[in-house]
């Protein structure tokens, strides 16, 4: 189909504007794209209160509400256990700090500086993190409550033929129920290992462990590796040495398994989607937009897949 002029500049100018917005949306992407991804999964809730209550807005409220008082209740106690926390070690590390070689309180004194850079690095983008709580709770609120319009605008507005339309938005559903089902798989399992691994070595706080575990693995790379790396190197500090090089170990080995091996298998069967189509889609999403990297970019290979479906590459 040839285009006018007139149908040209209209084309142009449409592309112009949507790659102005992208760019005013870019720095919120994250909460944006959560938020919808909460209201996916919390629309049947949605749609029972609706009906309870006959009212979008009073359900849509009573949602935000509920995720509200869960974020500030573990943001309070996390905040208490962890303070409380790091004065113990500080506590046991300097009474043990004369008997410590050279070497160990050089690599004591390197972590507490660094944990302290990155402490103070989090306090300074606190404003960034109430605006994009802010967003989030915002963004939720009016996808559940206009949820149904929003998706029929989308449906319509894609200048796509209705075959692949449909093909684009079943993969977008596969890959978000596939990430949420599998990250809560993969979390519980971590959980799991590192309360295990913490009452097996005799750390003690198993439950909290498995907790922080669970908790990290939502996020890529850092993941629950985190946790084993500082409890080893405290275990190291006090003097503790294999119980510290048995953690380390454990940790990494049984947490590598289930990240980088058990979590794209999961995907791929669950999305439906070729295992390198997610493996890629995962790495370079979260190496060009960061955390929320993990969601659009096996989405993005996706929809090129819908589009290429017909190459013996894609099959399965």
């Amino acid at each position: 189909m040839v285009l006018n002029n007139k149908q040209m500049a209209e084309l142009g100018l449409t592309l112009f504007v949507g790659v102005l917005a992208f760019i005013v949306a870019w720095p919120y992407l994250t909460p944006l794209v959560f938020a919808g991804v909460v209201a996916y999964f919390s629309y049947p809730v949605f749609n029972r209160l609706n009906k309870k209550f006959s009212s979008s807005t009073i359900s849509a409220l009573l949602i935000c509400g509920f995720f509200a008082t869960i974020i500030v209740y573990l943001f309070n106690n996390g905040i208490s256990f962890t303070l409380n926390e790091i004065w113990e070690i500080y506590s046991v590390v300097s009474s043990k700090a004369s008997s410590l070689s050279a070497t160990t309180q050089d690599i004591v004194q390197f972590f507490a500086n660094n944990a302290i850079v990155y402490l103070s690095n989090l306090a300074a983008r606190l404003p960034y993190f109430v605006l994009s709580g802010m967003i989030f709770f915002l963004s939720l609120f009016y996808f559940l409550k206009d949820g149904r319009r929003i998706v029929n605008w989308a449906e319509d507005a894609l200048p796509i033929p209705a075959r692949k339309k449909m093909q684009v938005l079943t993969n977008i559903q596969q890959n978000v129920d596939a990430f949420v089902y599998v990250t809560l798989f993969i979390g519980l399992i971590q959980g799991i290992v590192a309360g295990f691994g913490f009452h097996m070595f005799e750390i003690g706080y198993p439950l909290m462990a498995a907790l922080a575990a669970g908790t990290l693995s939502f996020l890529p790379v850092i993941g629950p590796y985190a946790l084993y790396l500082t409890a080893s190197l405290i275990l190291f500090a006090a003097g503790d040495t294999m119980t510290a090089i048995g953690l380390a170990l454990y940790g990494l080995i049984i947490g590598s398994i289930l990240d980088y091996t058990l979590r794209p298998i999961l995907l791929s069967k669950r999305a439906k989607l070729h295992p390198l189509i997610i493996f890629l889609g995962v790495f370079g999403g979260i190496s060009i937009m960061g955390l929320i990297g993990i969601i659009i970019g096996p989405i993005i290979l996706s929809i090129a897949q819908a589009f290429f479906k017909d190459l013996a590459l894609f099959e399965k």
